[in-house]
Protein backbone atom coordinates (compact mmCIF):
# COMPACT_ATOMS: atom_id res chain seq x y z
CA UNK A 1 0.00 0.00 0.00
CA UNK A 2 1.40 3.24 -1.04
CA UNK A 3 0.40 6.52 0.52
CA UNK A 4 0.88 9.89 -0.30
CA UNK A 5 2.31 12.07 2.12
CA UNK A 6 0.96 15.54 2.41
CA UNK A 7 -2.92 15.78 3.73
CA UNK A 8 -3.46 12.22 3.51
CA UNK A 9 -0.92 10.70 6.17
CA UNK A 10 -0.78 13.89 7.92
CA UNK A 11 -2.28 17.28 8.00
CA UNK A 12 -0.14 19.89 6.54
CA UNK A 13 -2.91 22.53 5.49
CA UNK A 14 -1.44 25.04 7.16
CA UNK A 15 1.60 24.77 5.24
CA UNK A 16 0.13 24.21 1.51
CA UNK A 17 0.70 27.76 0.52
CA UNK A 18 4.36 27.84 1.68
CA UNK A 19 4.99 24.27 -0.05
CA UNK A 20 3.00 24.88 -3.43
CA UNK A 21 5.10 28.59 -3.69
CA UNK A 22 8.22 25.82 -2.98
CA UNK A 23 9.61 28.11 0.06
CA UNK A 24 11.21 24.88 1.90
CA UNK A 25 13.32 27.41 4.16
CA UNK A 26 10.23 28.28 5.53
CA UNK A 27 8.44 25.34 5.68
CA UNK A 28 10.94 23.49 7.44
CA UNK A 29 10.98 26.02 10.06
CA UNK A 30 7.62 25.91 10.69
CA UNK A 31 7.24 21.71 10.81
CA UNK A 32 5.30 22.27 14.27
CA UNK A 33 2.60 23.53 12.72
CA UNK A 34 1.68 19.93 11.18
CA UNK A 35 -0.41 17.95 12.76
CA UNK A 36 -1.88 14.05 13.09
CA UNK A 37 -5.07 13.56 11.78
CA UNK A 38 -7.32 13.51 14.91
CA UNK A 39 -10.84 11.93 13.55
CA UNK A 40 -14.25 11.59 15.55
CA UNK A 41 -14.69 7.89 16.99
CA UNK A 42 -12.16 6.93 14.60
CA UNK A 43 -10.65 3.40 16.15
CA UNK A 44 -7.52 3.84 14.50
CA UNK A 45 -5.26 6.51 13.71
CA UNK A 46 -4.33 7.95 10.25
CA UNK A 47 -0.82 7.64 11.61
CA UNK A 48 -0.79 4.13 12.94
CA UNK A 49 -2.24 2.59 9.68
CA UNK A 50 1.11 1.67 8.19
CA UNK A 51 2.34 0.01 11.25
CA UNK A 52 -0.47 -2.18 11.25
CA UNK A 53 -0.97 -3.18 7.61
CA UNK A 54 3.10 -3.97 8.49
CA UNK A 55 2.26 -6.45 10.88
CA UNK A 56 -0.27 -7.90 8.44
CA UNK A 57 2.25 -8.66 5.81
CA UNK A 58 1.85 -5.80 3.76
CA UNK A 59 4.48 -3.92 2.66
CA UNK A 60 4.26 0.19 2.25
CA UNK A 61 5.86 3.06 0.37
CA UNK A 62 5.64 6.90 0.92
CA UNK A 63 5.14 8.69 -2.35
CA UNK A 64 5.61 12.33 -2.37
CA UNK A 65 6.56 15.38 -4.58
CA UNK A 66 7.88 17.02 -1.48
CA UNK A 67 11.57 17.37 -1.55
CA UNK A 68 13.34 13.89 0.94
CA UNK A 69 15.02 16.26 3.78
CA UNK A 70 10.79 17.39 4.45
CA UNK A 71 9.79 14.16 4.20
CA UNK A 72 12.22 12.06 5.82
CA UNK A 73 11.52 15.05 8.78
CA UNK A 74 8.12 14.22 9.01
CA UNK A 75 8.33 10.37 8.95
CA UNK A 76 10.74 10.38 11.60
CA UNK A 77 9.19 12.80 13.88
CA UNK A 78 5.82 11.13 13.77
CA UNK A 79 6.88 8.00 13.69
CA UNK A 80 5.38 6.73 10.44
CA UNK A 81 6.99 3.44 9.32
CA UNK A 82 7.68 2.64 5.64
CA UNK A 83 9.46 0.04 3.76
CA UNK A 84 10.07 2.68 0.77
CA UNK A 85 9.90 6.21 -0.48
CA UNK A 86 10.00 8.37 -3.18
CA UNK A 87 10.31 11.89 -3.10
CA UNK A 88 10.23 15.42 -5.57
CA UNK A 89 14.25 14.77 -4.92
CA UNK A 90 14.58 11.87 -6.89
CA UNK A 91 14.05 13.13 -10.41
CA UNK A 92 10.30 11.71 -11.12
CA UNK A 93 7.57 13.43 -13.01
CA UNK A 94 5.01 14.71 -10.34
CA UNK A 95 1.38 13.09 -10.78
CA UNK A 96 -0.69 11.88 -12.19
CA UNK A 97 2.58 10.66 -14.13
CA UNK A 98 2.82 7.22 -12.62
CA UNK A 99 6.25 7.18 -12.87
CA UNK A 100 7.15 7.91 -9.46
CA UNK A 101 4.39 5.30 -8.46
CA UNK A 102 6.15 2.54 -10.73
CA UNK A 103 9.35 3.14 -9.58
CA UNK A 104 8.28 2.97 -5.71
CA UNK A 105 6.64 -0.32 -6.59
CA UNK A 106 9.63 -1.43 -8.27
CA UNK A 107 11.61 -0.58 -4.45
CA UNK A 108 8.96 -2.66 -2.50
CA UNK A 109 9.61 -5.48 -4.55
CA UNK A 110 5.80 -5.53 -5.75
CA UNK A 111 3.87 -6.03 -8.68
CA UNK A 112 1.85 -2.68 -9.43
CA UNK A 113 -1.22 -4.37 -10.00
CA UNK A 114 -0.62 -5.59 -6.42
CA UNK A 115 -0.59 -1.87 -5.21
CA UNK A 116 -3.21 0.47 -3.76
CA UNK A 117 -1.95 4.10 -4.12
CA UNK A 118 -3.97 5.98 -1.12
CA UNK A 119 -4.18 10.10 -1.99
CA UNK A 120 -6.74 12.97 -1.20
CA UNK A 121 -6.49 14.29 -4.84
CA UNK A 122 -7.86 14.00 -8.15
CA UNK A 123 -3.62 13.35 -9.48
CA UNK A 124 -3.24 10.56 -7.04
CA UNK A 125 -6.42 8.24 -8.67
CA UNK A 126 -4.87 9.55 -12.10
CA UNK A 127 -1.64 8.47 -11.35
CA UNK A 128 -3.16 4.91 -10.20
CA UNK A 129 -5.13 4.76 -12.97
CA UNK A 130 -2.13 4.79 -15.67
CA UNK A 131 -0.10 2.64 -13.70
CA UNK A 132 -2.17 -0.21 -12.79
CA UNK A 133 -2.86 0.04 -9.07
CA UNK A 134 -6.15 0.39 -7.07
CA UNK A 135 -6.70 3.99 -6.67
CA UNK A 136 -8.01 4.55 -3.05
CA UNK A 137 -9.38 8.59 -2.33
CA UNK A 138 -8.99 9.38 1.31
CA UNK A 139 -11.53 11.77 3.02
CA UNK A 140 -10.91 12.72 6.32
CA UNK A 141 -13.12 15.54 6.39
CA UNK A 142 -15.60 12.96 4.76
CA UNK A 143 -16.70 15.99 2.26
CA UNK A 144 -15.40 15.15 -1.23
CA UNK A 145 -13.11 17.06 -3.15
CA UNK A 146 -14.68 18.83 -6.00
CA UNK A 147 -11.79 17.29 -8.37
CA UNK A 148 -12.79 14.14 -7.52
CA UNK A 149 -15.93 14.49 -10.14
CA UNK A 150 -14.13 14.10 -12.81
CA UNK A 151 -11.34 11.33 -11.37
CA UNK A 152 -13.24 9.34 -8.52
CA UNK A 153 -11.56 6.73 -6.72
CA UNK A 154 -12.59 2.93 -7.18
CA UNK A 155 -12.60 3.12 -3.46
CA UNK A 156 -13.34 6.25 -1.39
CA UNK A 157 -13.16 6.20 2.54
CA UNK A 158 -13.33 8.23 4.91
CA UNK A 159 -12.46 5.74 7.74
CA UNK A 160 -8.76 4.84 8.38
CA UNK A 161 -9.76 1.67 9.51
CA UNK A 162 -11.04 1.03 5.76
CA UNK A 163 -7.41 0.83 4.59
CA UNK A 164 -7.22 -2.31 7.18
CA UNK A 165 -10.10 -3.91 5.11
CA UNK A 166 -8.85 -3.08 2.09
CA UNK A 167 -5.48 -5.16 2.53
CA UNK A 168 -7.54 -7.59 3.75
CA UNK A 169 -9.33 -8.21 0.25
CA UNK A 170 -12.12 -5.79 0.61
CA UNK A 171 -12.26 -3.70 -1.99
CA UNK A 172 -15.16 -1.47 -0.88
CA UNK A 173 -15.89 -0.38 -4.46
CA UNK A 174 -19.06 1.45 -5.12
CA UNK A 175 -22.21 0.34 -5.25
CA UNK A 176 -23.17 -0.34 -8.92
CA UNK A 177 -19.94 -1.84 -9.70
CA UNK A 178 -20.10 -3.68 -6.92
CA UNK A 179 -23.38 -5.40 -7.69
CA UNK A 180 -22.89 -5.71 -11.44
CA UNK A 181 -19.69 -7.56 -10.60
CA UNK A 182 -21.87 -9.63 -7.81
CA UNK A 183 -20.11 -8.94 -5.03
CA UNK A 184 -21.84 -8.10 -1.63
CA UNK A 185 -22.09 -4.46 -1.11
CA UNK A 186 -20.67 -3.02 1.86
CA UNK A 187 -22.25 0.06 2.91
CA UNK A 188 -20.10 2.79 3.86
CA UNK A 189 -19.65 6.41 2.94
CA UNK A 190 -18.04 5.78 -0.39
CA UNK A 191 -20.24 2.89 -1.36
CA UNK A 192 -22.25 5.77 -3.23
CA UNK A 193 -19.88 9.17 -5.32
CA UNK A 194 -21.16 12.30 -3.19
CA UNK A 195 -20.59 14.40 -5.78
CA UNK A 196 -22.10 17.36 -4.05
CA UNK A 197 -24.86 18.27 -1.62
CA UNK A 198 -28.01 15.66 -1.89
CA UNK A 199 -26.22 14.95 -5.11
CA UNK A 200 -25.03 11.12 -5.42
CA UNK A 201 -23.89 8.10 -8.28
CA UNK A 202 -23.59 4.65 -7.67
CA UNK A 203 -21.00 3.95 -9.84
CA UNK A 204 -18.47 5.62 -12.54
CA UNK A 205 -19.16 5.91 -16.72
CA UNK A 206 -16.29 5.85 -18.77
CA UNK A 207 -16.85 6.99 -22.23
CA UNK A 208 -16.66 5.20 -25.87
CA UNK A 209 -13.28 7.06 -25.96
CA UNK A 210 -11.77 5.93 -23.12
CA UNK A 211 -9.27 2.63 -23.11
CA UNK A 212 -11.35 1.80 -20.01
CA UNK A 213 -14.91 1.66 -21.29
CA UNK A 214 -14.65 -1.77 -23.42
CA UNK A 215 -13.88 -3.31 -19.51
CA UNK A 216 -16.63 -1.93 -17.79
CA UNK A 217 -19.74 -3.50 -17.61
CA UNK A 218 -21.81 -0.74 -16.47
CA UNK A 219 -20.26 1.56 -18.98
CA UNK A 220 -22.01 -0.31 -21.26
CA UNK A 221 -25.33 -1.22 -19.56
CA UNK A 222 -26.20 2.28 -19.43
CA UNK A 223 -25.61 2.63 -23.63
CA UNK A 224 -27.70 -0.25 -23.98
CA UNK A 225 -30.28 1.00 -20.79
CA UNK A 226 -31.35 4.28 -23.15
CA UNK A 227 -33.11 1.83 -26.66
CA UNK A 228 -33.26 -1.13 -24.87
CA UNK A 229 -36.00 -2.15 -22.28
CA UNK A 230 -34.01 -5.27 -20.68
CA UNK A 231 -31.04 -3.12 -20.49
CA UNK A 232 -33.56 -0.79 -18.39
CA UNK A 233 -34.77 -3.79 -16.44
CA UNK A 234 -30.88 -4.88 -14.89
CA UNK A 235 -31.01 -0.86 -14.00
CA UNK A 236 -33.86 -1.07 -12.33
CA UNK A 237 -32.70 -4.23 -10.42
CA UNK A 238 -29.22 -2.47 -9.78
CA UNK A 239 -31.15 0.64 -8.41
CA UNK A 240 -33.42 -0.86 -5.79
CA UNK A 241 -30.63 -2.34 -4.40
CA UNK A 242 -30.69 1.20 -2.69
CA UNK A 243 -33.33 0.09 -0.53
CA UNK A 244 -30.82 -1.76 1.25
CA UNK A 245 -28.56 1.51 2.25
CA UNK A 246 -29.67 1.74 6.08
CA UNK A 247 -29.32 5.41 5.33
CA UNK A 248 -31.57 6.08 3.04
CA UNK A 249 -35.59 6.03 3.62
CA UNK A 250 -38.58 8.25 4.24
CA UNK A 251 -38.94 9.26 0.29
CA UNK A 252 -42.16 9.95 -0.80
CA UNK A 253 -42.15 9.75 -4.52
CA UNK A 254 -39.52 8.31 -7.35
CA UNK A 255 -39.21 10.83 -10.30
CA UNK A 256 -36.52 10.29 -13.28
CA UNK A 257 -35.28 12.89 -15.84
CA UNK A 258 -38.22 12.85 -18.40
CA UNK A 259 -37.78 11.93 -22.24
CA UNK A 260 -37.54 14.10 -24.80
CA UNK A 261 -40.94 15.68 -26.15
CA UNK A 262 -42.55 13.36 -28.39
CA UNK A 263 -40.65 10.40 -27.20
CA UNK A 264 -42.58 7.04 -26.81
CA UNK A 265 -39.92 5.00 -24.84
CA UNK A 266 -39.35 6.23 -21.17
CA UNK A 267 -36.31 3.92 -20.38
CA UNK A 268 -36.67 5.04 -16.67
CA UNK A 269 -40.84 3.47 -16.28
CA UNK A 270 -39.39 0.16 -15.55
CA UNK A 271 -36.80 1.71 -12.61
CA UNK A 272 -39.38 3.99 -10.84
CA UNK A 273 -41.43 0.80 -10.92
CA UNK A 274 -39.13 -1.58 -9.19
CA UNK A 275 -37.50 1.43 -6.94
CA UNK A 276 -40.75 2.93 -5.37
CA UNK A 277 -41.61 0.04 -3.52
CA UNK A 278 -38.75 -0.33 -1.58
CA UNK A 279 -39.21 2.87 0.05
CA UNK A 280 -42.47 2.96 0.56
CA UNK A 281 -42.65 5.84 -2.16
CA UNK A 282 -45.04 6.52 -4.88
CA UNK A 283 -43.93 6.50 -8.29
CA UNK A 284 -43.72 9.65 -9.93
CA UNK A 285 -43.98 9.21 -13.85
CA UNK A 286 -46.00 11.82 -14.82
CA UNK A 287 -44.80 14.37 -12.19
CA UNK A 288 -41.70 16.13 -14.81
CA UNK A 289 -42.25 16.67 -18.06
CA UNK A 290 -39.43 18.02 -20.64
CA UNK A 291 -40.76 20.98 -22.44
CA UNK A 292 -37.99 21.28 -25.39
CA UNK A 293 -34.95 19.40 -26.74
CA UNK A 294 -31.84 20.74 -27.02
CA UNK A 295 -29.81 20.89 -30.51
CA UNK A 296 -26.18 18.78 -30.01
CA UNK A 297 -26.52 18.53 -26.30
CA UNK A 298 -23.79 16.06 -26.13
CA UNK A 299 -21.75 17.94 -27.37
CA UNK A 300 -22.30 21.27 -25.34
CA UNK A 301 -19.42 21.70 -22.55
CA UNK A 302 -20.02 21.33 -18.81
CA UNK A 303 -21.08 24.80 -18.33
CA UNK A 304 -23.24 25.32 -21.63
CA UNK A 305 -25.23 22.48 -20.34
CA UNK A 306 -26.00 24.17 -17.46
CA UNK A 307 -27.29 26.93 -19.36
CA UNK A 308 -28.90 24.98 -21.53
CA UNK A 309 -31.24 23.09 -19.42
CA UNK A 310 -32.73 26.44 -17.52
CA UNK A 311 -36.16 26.46 -17.56
CA UNK A 312 -36.47 22.99 -19.86
CA UNK A 313 -38.34 21.24 -17.23
CA UNK A 314 -42.10 21.54 -15.66
CA UNK A 315 -43.11 19.45 -12.40
CA UNK A 316 -46.74 18.76 -11.71
CA UNK A 317 -48.45 17.63 -8.73
CA UNK A 318 -45.29 16.89 -6.38
CA UNK A 319 -46.38 19.28 -3.22
CA UNK A 320 -44.63 16.57 -0.99
CA UNK A 321 -41.78 16.70 1.66
CA UNK A 322 -38.95 14.15 -0.07
CA UNK A 323 -38.33 12.87 -3.73
CA UNK A 324 -36.14 10.73 -4.80
CA UNK A 325 -34.66 11.55 -8.54
CA UNK A 326 -32.92 9.25 -10.77
CA UNK A 327 -31.00 9.89 -13.97
CA UNK A 328 -28.55 6.99 -16.28
CA UNK A 329 -25.34 9.44 -15.65
CA UNK A 330 -24.32 12.79 -14.20
CA UNK A 331 -22.24 14.36 -16.28
CA UNK A 332 -22.42 18.59 -15.76
CA UNK A 333 -25.69 17.79 -13.28
CA UNK A 334 -27.40 20.13 -15.77
CA UNK A 335 -30.15 18.15 -16.40
CA UNK A 336 -30.54 16.62 -12.98
CA UNK A 337 -30.46 20.29 -11.36
CA UNK A 338 -33.07 21.60 -13.40
CA UNK A 339 -35.48 19.31 -12.44
CA UNK A 340 -34.88 19.32 -9.29
CA UNK A 341 -35.28 23.26 -9.28
CA UNK A 342 -38.41 22.05 -11.13
CA UNK A 343 -39.78 20.34 -8.43
CA UNK A 344 -38.60 22.71 -5.61
CA UNK A 345 -40.82 25.20 -7.61
CA UNK A 346 -43.77 23.06 -7.28
CA UNK A 347 -43.63 23.07 -3.72
CA UNK A 348 -41.29 19.74 -3.29
CA UNK A 349 -39.57 20.21 0.02
CA UNK A 350 -36.48 17.82 -0.62
CA UNK A 351 -34.80 16.42 -3.94
CA UNK A 352 -32.17 13.69 -3.54
CA UNK A 353 -30.78 12.80 -6.87
CA UNK A 354 -28.77 9.69 -7.56
CA UNK A 355 -27.25 8.80 -11.40
CA UNK A 356 -26.53 5.24 -11.79
CA UNK A 357 -23.12 6.69 -13.25
CA UNK A 358 -20.85 9.38 -13.09
CA UNK A 359 -19.01 10.69 -16.37
CA UNK A 360 -15.21 10.27 -15.61
CA UNK A 361 -12.37 12.09 -18.13
CA UNK A 362 -10.57 9.69 -20.57
CA UNK A 363 -7.23 8.39 -19.08
CA UNK A 364 -4.32 10.57 -19.30
CA UNK A 365 -2.21 10.52 -22.67
CA UNK A 366 1.06 8.95 -22.30
CA UNK A 367 3.88 10.12 -24.47
CA UNK A 368 3.86 8.54 -28.22
CA UNK A 369 7.23 9.22 -28.31
CA UNK A 370 9.18 7.80 -25.12
CA UNK A 371 6.46 5.73 -23.91
CA UNK A 372 6.96 6.76 -20.25
CA UNK A 373 5.48 10.15 -19.33
CA UNK A 374 2.20 11.49 -19.31
CA UNK A 375 1.46 14.15 -21.28
CA UNK A 376 0.97 17.58 -19.03
CA UNK A 377 -0.68 21.15 -20.86
CA UNK A 378 2.21 23.82 -20.78
CA UNK A 379 2.61 27.46 -22.35
CA UNK A 380 4.71 28.78 -24.67
CA UNK A 381 6.76 31.60 -23.02
CA UNK A 382 6.26 33.83 -26.29
CA UNK A 383 2.88 34.05 -26.78
CA UNK A 384 1.34 32.01 -23.92
CA UNK A 385 -0.48 29.38 -26.26
CA UNK A 386 -0.88 26.05 -24.57
CA UNK A 387 0.64 23.03 -25.74
CA UNK A 388 1.10 18.90 -24.93
CA UNK A 389 4.46 17.99 -23.80
CA UNK A 390 6.25 15.38 -21.95
CA UNK A 391 7.21 16.19 -18.62
CA UNK A 392 10.22 13.95 -19.36
CA UNK A 393 12.06 16.39 -21.27
CA UNK A 394 13.55 17.52 -17.83
CA UNK A 395 15.09 13.94 -16.76
CA UNK A 396 15.83 12.17 -19.97
CA UNK A 397 15.19 14.95 -22.60
CA UNK A 398 12.29 13.64 -24.09
CA UNK A 399 11.32 16.96 -26.37
CA UNK A 400 7.63 15.51 -27.72
CA UNK A 401 5.61 18.09 -27.96
CA UNK A 402 2.01 19.58 -30.07
CA UNK A 403 -0.34 22.07 -30.02
CA UNK A 404 -3.10 21.57 -27.38
CA UNK A 405 -6.23 21.77 -29.18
Amino acid sequence: MIFDLDETLLDTSALREARQQQRWSEVMRRLDEVQPYRLPEADVEVIDVPLRLREEGIRVGVLTASPRHYAEALLEHFGIVHDGLVTGSDGYAAKPDPAGLLALAEQLGVAIARCAHVGDLDTDVAAAVSAGAIAVGVCWSTRAPQSWRRWWPEVAISEPRRLLELAEGEKLVLFAEAALAGSPVAWHWGTLAAVEDGVFACGRYFQTSDSRHLSSPLSTLVLTAKEDPAGAARVAELLAGLGANPAWEGFDRVCSVPPKPGAVYDRFAVVRAELAPHFGAEDGGGNLEMLFDVPNYKQLNHDARRVANRDRFRAHDVNLQRVLLIDDVITSGGQAEACRDALRAAGTGEVVVVGLTLTQDPLPEVCPECGEGVLRVYRRGSDGRPFLGCPNYFRTGCSYKRDAG
